[in-house]
């Protein structure tokens, strides 16, 4: 049996799409690794399995059903120390230019390794999130340029058990609109399918058996994939592609179209839905957590698109409580810009909405 994951959507606001002529409400290889700050001393290191985050189950291997989740702000405090922190290391991999000659590329990308995560322990297994910035980002910009709130938010969702232990990993695509638009629509073909995931998930343990096409496939239920403005771009077209390797999706002020203002809604929602539809894969084993916020710059683009997603119900449960429902979410937040700091409440509920079963 796979794993189970739904897409969370709120809705707060009102707008007339003419794309979908819907009116709708919407609411709120070689390796090198370096550790980085953050890291687990023999004091604070847990001594029993349960306490380590070993509670490695998937909801597959549980039978336990998924659960509604309410939606909120981050709570207080959680932008502070937890008692349990995480490490950051700086993971090395090779690959090549995949948009010019092919020149070899040594490239870094950051990840994030949950409290109690020992490499010598390979019989525990972990969830594990890609987490793609934006045009102007890179690979430290989510863990490191706005100080240490991101991951300490992360610590705190796995110390009070609102998520499984994960692994998060901050891969690095060249930035700038230009180089990013033409990266965007083949990094999963390229280098994330062919480069990073062999060389970082035969390294780390997740739940890849190895990393063949079937040593992913038969794992994906425990490997998702998000990212922010251009980023969120390349999380739409991962769900194009590659759907046999990652069943849950965060795509974050950012639609199918890079920079898109909603006259290509129907066509790139329609695109989705025959992917989804091709991969053979049911409506319960894929999952989308849509977010922006209603000041954002991609608010206009990404509400066209998922308006007319849920049109498509041969391919998206749209639900506004949780995947207990559904498979579609959309939540947008009133006010919110175009920032990465912004994004922190909308991973906050999408890994609730997505590991609620774990809750």
């Amino acid at each position: 049996m796979k794993a189970k994951i739904f897409v969370c959507v709120a809705l707060a606001l009102s707008l007339v799409l003419a794309g979908c002529g819907a009116s709708n409400t919407a609411n709120q290889n070689s390796v090198a690794v370096v550790s980085e700050e953050k890291s687990v001393t023999e004091e604070n290191k847990p001594s029993t399995e349960s306490e380590s985050g070993a509670r490695e189950e998937s909801r597959a291997e549980t039978d336990v059903d998924m659960k509604n989740i309410t939606l909120s702000t981050v709570p207080d405090g959680y932008y502070g120390e937890a008692a349990q922190q995480g490490t950051l290391e700086s993971f090395a991999y090779d690959t090549k230019d995949y948009i010019g000659d092919g020149e070899a590329i040594r490239r870094q990308a950051t990840v994030y390794l949950p409290y109690g995560y020992d490499q010598n322990d390979n019989e525990t297994k972990y969830n594990i999130l890609y987490l793609q910035h934006g045009a102007y980002g890179d690979e430290r910009t989510w863990m490191y340029e706005y100080g240490d709130s991101f991951n300490n938010m992360i610590d705190h969702m796995i110390e009070d058990g609102l998520i499984p232990p994960l692994i998060i990993v901050m891969p690095y695509l060249t930035s700038g609109n230009e180089w990013y638009h033409d990266t965007t629509p083949i990094f999963y073909s390229g280098e994330l399918k062919n480069d990073l995931m062999p060389a970082l998930e035969s390294h780390y343990h997740t739940f890849a058996a190895d990393v063949t096409d079937t040593g992913f496939e038969q794992s994906r239920t425990h490997r998702a994939f998000g990212g922010f403005s251009a980023g969120g771009t390349t999380t739409w077209r991962v769900f194009l592609e590659g759907m046999d390797r990652f069943e849950y999706f965060i795509p974050m002020s950012g639609g199918l179209a890079l920079g898109g203002d909603g006259s290509t809604d129907m066509a790139d929602a329609t695109t989705l839905a025959n992917a989804a539809v091709a991969s053979g894969y049911g409506m319960h084993e894929y999952y989308v957590f849509a977010a922006t916020g209603t000041r954002d710059l991609a608010y206009r683009g990404l509400s066209a698109q998922i308006e007319c997603m849920k049109t498509l119900t041969n391919a998206f449960d749209f639900t506004q409580s949780g995947f207990a429902d559904g498979n579609l979410m959309y939540y947008t937040v009133e006010g919110n810009r175009h920032d990465y700091q912004y994004t922190y409440e909308y991973v906050f509920n999408g890994l609730r909405c997505l590991f609620s079963w774990y809750a």
